[in-house]
């Protein structure tokens, strides 16, 4: 997927993610603000990164505060609405 329908469940639950920067998701993903970015196959990366938010209870909480934050401005149903229709208005005047 080009923008995992999980990934965004997780930010509007206020759950930090750890992904990788592939399709959209370095766009919405700002590494250690609102989720976590580790190169992909990155395993030794994703490990360290569970670990440091295992660890520290405050950054888990600020990633997840901040990620239902980026989640109500720019990924709630109204905009998703508006962007899906600039997109597809494009579309149809491409033909």
């Amino acid at each position: 997927e080009n923008l995992p329908l999980s990934v965004i469940e997780a930010m509007a639950s206020g759950i930090p993610v750890i992904t990788t920067p592939v399709g959209a998701l370095p766009e919405i993903i700002k590494h250690k603000y609102n989720g976590i970015l580790v190169k992909p196959g990155n395993i030794d990366g994703i490990s360290k990164n569970i670990k440091f938010l295992l660890k520290s209870k405050k950054l888990r909480d600020k990633i997840g505060k901040n990620a239902q934050i980026f989640f109500s401005k720019k990924l709630n149903t109204k905009s998703f609405k508006k962007n899906l229709s600039i997109i597809w208005s494009k579309k149809i005047n491409e033909k």
